[in-house]
């Protein structure tokens, strides 16, 4: 049995804890997925049923619409959350929404 050892664990920034083998692993599998796409297999079951979100704090069409076309390839739903216009209640004791 394969456990996915990324299970459970975000990307929210650069900075993430993820070992040189593991990054690794990651571009094997887009590169992986990259070619069954290309010979045009169906990939719409490995996101079936989810809805993910994302949130970019620069401008960036390219990246939001590369990561929102190909969570659309894989058969997920996507929402695009902007910073300044999602409710974020400052916590008490800070002064800027967290």
């Amino acid at each position: 049995m394969r456990t996915n050892k990324f299970l459970g664990r975000d990307w929210l920034s650069p900075e993430i804890d993820y070992t040189k083998e593991e990054w690794e692993s990651l571009l094997r599998l887009a590169e992986e997925l990259k070619t069954r796409y290309a010979i045009n297999e169906d990939m719409s079951h490995i996101l079936k049923g989810k809805t993910l979100y994302t949130m970019f704090f620069n401008s960036s069409l390219r990246t939001r619409s590369t990561f929102a076309v190909g969570i659309q390839q894989l058969g997920g739903f996507h929402v695009d959350l902007e910073p300044g216009k999602t409710y974020t209640p400052a916590r008490k004791g800070f002064e800027v929404p967290y």
